[in-house]
């Protein structure tokens, strides 16, 4: 059970991550 709760927070981290740089390179391409 706690295995679950830690590999749902490393899930969670990694997609906010993942959405941060997505959200940070958008910008980025579409001005250049």
């Amino acid at each position: 059970m706690v295995s679950l709760v830690i590999l749902n927070r490393k899930i969670i981290k990694k997609n906010l991550w993942m959405a941060f740089i997505s959200s940070y390179m958008v910008p980025i391409k579409n001005v250049s």
